[in-house]
């Protein structure tokens, strides 16, 4: 039946040493007080730090040297950058003065560029209105003279009326030889 079932299921429970286990883990208590759980986990972290401490301290030189190598790689390195960093910045800096200055030095002769192309703008301008009053100068000139070459013969007009041609005059005949004031003797017997 059911009840035999349980019965042969719970005899035994006693003999099995699974029991003791489970039924010692409250005696726990009876080490001390109610902290001796976290006092063991203390002295656990205590003594694994220890530990360390310990196993470092036996190999503490060489690791101190070691560091102190790396520290002083460090600094060099550090010291070298800084050096560099120096140099870099002030040759930067004179660089850009030098550009300052080119720059500085660009730009006046592009204004005196400006002004010398203004002043020579000036000049042309200047000179060709000069040139232009002398061209009108000669112009006037030449008319000038024009009217005078054409004077006379406008003036020689009587104001009754225009003055008669001349007649063309006779050529003249041209002179005869004058004769010898001794005679000649060509056929002279001496």
């Amino acid at each position: 039946s059911l009840n035999d079932v349980v019965e042969s299921d719970t005899q035994g429970k006693d003999d099995d040493p699974r029991d003791d286990t489970f039924n010692n883990v409250g005696t726990l208590s009876d080490l001390g007080d109610d902290n001796t759980l976290d006092n063991i986990d203390k002295a656990d972290e205590i003594s694994s730090s220890n530990a360390v401490i310990l196993g470092s301290t036996s190999t503490t030189p060489i690791q101190l040297q070691m560091h102190q190598q790396s520290l002083n790689d460090l600094w060099q390195i550090m010291d070298e950058y800084f050096v560099h960093h120096v140099e870099i910045t002030s040759e930067i800096q004179s660089q850009q003065k030098a550009l300052e200055g080119r720059y500085d030095s660009i730009q006046y002769q592009r204004r005196f560029g400006q002004e010398a192309h203004l002043q020579l703008a000036a000049r042309v301008d200047n000179n060709q209105i000069q040139q232009q009053e002398r061209i009108s100068k000669l112009e006037k000139q030449v008319e000038n003279l024009a009217r005078l070459l054409s004077g006379p013969s406008i003036s020689a007009e009587s104001p009754a009326g225009p003055s008669k041609p001349q007649e063309p005059q006779e050529p003249q005949k041209p002179q005869e030889p004058q004769k010898p004031l001794y005679p000649i003797f060509v056929n002279n017997p001496r």
